[in-house]
């Protein structure tokens, strides 16, 4: 199931819609990050969507995790960046600070990319940077 989410109005929404009641173990992102704000209301919207703690049931005894996978492009440095200006790593936060959102790990994923579909002319590469957020403690 899906719902339209305007992710830069969600935490001024005086309500969430019924399928948004229940904060999520996992949440993927692809592709969504095309302006500097991006990051910010990504974040704010996790602040609402992911779950916040372990459950003591065995299906959600894992830490929650928003999976975001981001293509670089020369275009958009800035926005890339935002991501890491966004979120701090989780190595940087005290155990003594409150639990906030942070990223956890950070690959780079390097994709075959041919011309016009046609491997017989050649291929270039496309990469991405592929983050796992979540809460930087786990109380």
């Amino acid at each position: 199931m899906n719902h339209f989410l305007d992710w830069s109005k969600l935490p001024a929404m005086p309500s969430v819609p019924e399928l948004l009641s229940q904060p999520f173990d996992v949440i993927f992102g692809a592709d969504i990050v095309d302006d500097v704000d991006h990051a910010v209301w990504i974040k704010k919207c996790l602040e609402w969507l992911l779950r916040g703690r372990p459950s003591t049931s065995v299906a959600s005894a894992f830490a929650a995790v928003f999976h975001l996978v981001i293509r670089l492009r020369p275009t958009h440095t800035l926005e890339a960046n935002s991501i890491e200006t966004t979120f701090r790593w989780t190595d940087d936060i005290s155990n003594e600070d409150h639990p906030e959102l942070a990223i956890l790990s950070k690959e780079t994923i390097l994709c075959e990319a041919y011309t016009d579909g046609d491997a017989k002319r050649g291929c270039g590469v496309i990469e991405y940077l592929y983050y796992r957020i979540g809460w930087s403690r786990q109380d």
